[in-house]
């Protein structure tokens, strides 16, 4: 079907919005990912809804104008996601769940790895905390679900990933780039878990995976401290595994992918597995231990306080 038959029966079925969202494929597989937002009564406001249809040619440009979050190019079997979403990646509901179908997308494809990285100007400033004070009760629970549900896929995505830490890479961001299996930063570029500062508990995936790349003491000094950090302070708290010039940092992180992906796959795909399996199944226990509880605080009127105080300190 034509991607204008698909754009005129949406239309026909739903009162959009406008706003549309596309995460475009080139050269990953026959999948045209589109997510897109419409009026819904009985949700009071904008709701969501998932479009997966195959297509076949290029759909690097829409064909129709739309709010583009994300891409993802292949290039001779590495594929580049760039995190675009305004100003500084903020993580909303829609970020969320277009990178968790990107990451799912191209795991069932041919692409051997993938170079995670941000704009011009950041690599993800984490949550959307402006956005996140205008959700209430169940909307904020779908948020911090389709959050860790992204932190979680990144963590478990069984082939090379490599994050290219264009620029800063805060809280979630920071989070981000640590479930990929190298990290490699700018100069100068800031990383780090200022949630301490903000007054609200980090999610038991973002901790474990935190752990994982940190050790107990290092995971404890980086959140305790609520900072940033650059240069080789971020190597010294082992955020990241190497510094590059901003202008040779894509084609560093590109080698660096494409050095794991020379690996032969099944030996690659089953030491990872075997790597992370002990924070993957300490997930499935700690995470019904204490989310409930990170869950109960982040909807407290008081941590709005705090995220408020948080935002009118930056500006």
């Amino acid at each position: 079907m034509p991607i204008e038959s698909i754009f005129g029966e949406l239309r026909k079925q739903r009162d959009f919005s406008g706003d549309f969202v596309l995460a475009s494929f080139e050269g990953v597989g026959e999948c045209l990912v589109l997510r897109y937002l419409f009026h819904n009564e009985t949700i009071s406001g904008l709701g969501f809804a998932f479009l997966m249809m195959s297509w076949r040619g290029d759909i690097v440009t829409p064909m129709f104008t739309g709010k583009r979050m994300l891409t993802v190019e292949n290039s001779e079997g590495v594929c580049t996601i760039r995190m675009n979403d305004g100003k500084v990646n903020a993580m909303d509901l829609t970020f969320c769940r277009l990178l968790t179908d990107s990451l799912r997308s191209i795991e069932h494809s041919d692409a051997s790895a993938v170079l995670l990285t941000g704009n011009d100007r950041v690599f993800s400033a984490g949550v959307d905390l402006k956005k996140l004070l205008n959700l209430k009760d169940h909307q904020r629970d779908e948020f911090l679900k389709a959050l860790i549900e992204c932190f979680e896929t990144a963590f478990r995505f069984p082939k090379p990933m490599v994050a290219a830490v264009n620029g800063a890479a805060i809280a979630g961001g920071c989070a981000l780039a640590l479930a990929c299996d190298v990290r490699l930063i700018a100069r100068d570029v800031k990383i780090g878990m200022p949630e301490r500062r903000l007054g609200v508990p980090l999610p038991t995936v973002a901790v474990e995976i935190m752990r994982f790349s940190l050790g107990n003491r290092g995971t404890q000094d980086v959140v305790f401290a609520g900072k940033t950090f650059v240069n080789e302070e971020a190597i010294s708290a082992r955020l990241v595994d190497g510094i590059c010039t901003s202008e040779k940092l894509i084609e560093d992180s590109m080698k660096a992918v494409q050095s794991l992906a020379e690996l032969p796959e099944a030996v690659f795909r089953i030491t990872k597995r075997q790597l992370r399996a002990p924070v993957i199944d300490q997930l499935a226990v700690q995470s019904s231990q204490f989310d409930p509880e990170v869950f109960k605080v982040w909807n407290q009127a008081e941590t709005d306080a705090m995220i408020k105080r948080y935002i009118e300190g930056r500006l």
